[in-house]
């Protein structure tokens, strides 16, 4: 520890004065690594404090003297070749904690059970409890930056949520229309089998001018004629599908 490595690095890195870079960086790459952290690993810690403080070489121009942390809890193994290890407050590594939770409690308080969202205030921002104490996934340190970035996220999610509900009405008029299309043309027709019930069924899917037109042409009627060769656009009459 001679030279102590804190000397070394305040010798070769120490910038004496301010140097601007330029578009490389802003505010919310400082919010971002705080958002990435919450979501990555966390020991359980001791209580026991451990203090490092500047050496002497650069103890007068240190504005901090000295820096105290809990350290890691050892946590015994029972295993004669490995007898510690340790314990995650965090669900670790990029699971979404930072906005699901680390545990099933956490989860339930993000959760607006409603379309599988999460909760988000009116606003468009994170909500807060009684205590005024911001509800999402792991909200220790928080501050502006990276409440914000959680309740982008959050929004994210809940955008997802939309589009597979979009996407599954879409599934849906698709299965239905197919549903529909076999029994009116197919199913029907076989059932009763005669020539009128057939060109009605075939009417009623294609318009009167038939599949073979509907095919080349399409829609080329306005509304007063869509009789002739179906709807340029469905009615859905107001359902959701």
């Amino acid at each position: 520890m001679d030279p102590h490595p804190s000397v070394v690095a305040t010798k070769l890195l120490a910038r004496k004065k301010f140097i601007d870079t330029g578009e490389q960086f802003n505010m919310i790459a400082t919010s971002w690594i705080q958002f990435m952290i919450h979501d990555w690993i966390d020991h359980l810690e001791d209580t026991q404090q451990v203090e490092l403080r500047a050496p002497h070489e650069i103890a007068s121009a240190c504005p901090l003297k000295s820096f105290k942390f809990f350290k890691t809890k050892r946590i015994s193994t029972g295993e004669p070749d490995m007898n510690f290890g340790f314990l995650n407050t965090r669900t670790p590594w990029w699971d979404g904690s930072v906005i699901y939770g680390n545990n099933e409690e956490g989860m339930r308080r993000v959760r607006a059970f409603k379309e599988g969202k999460l909760r988000i205030g009116g606003d468009g921002l994170l909500e807060h409890d009684e205590k005024w104490i911001p509800v999402s996934g792991d909200v220790r340190n928080c501050w502006a930056g990276f409440s914000l970035l959680q309740a982008l996220f959050v929004r994210e999610h809940n955008a997802v949520c939309d589009l597979l509900k979009k996407l599954y009405r879409y599934a849906r008029l698709v299965t239905s229309a197919v549903i529909a299309k076999i029994h009116t043309i197919d199913w029907t027709v076989e059932l009763l089998k005669t020539d009128t019930l057939l060109a009605g069924m075939r009417v009623n899917w294609y318009g009167l001018l038939g599949k073979r037109f509907k095919d080349l042409f399409g829609h080329i009627c306005g509304p007063v004629l869509s009789g002739l060769v179906g709807l340029r656009k469905p009615n859905d009459h107001g359902v959701p599908y």
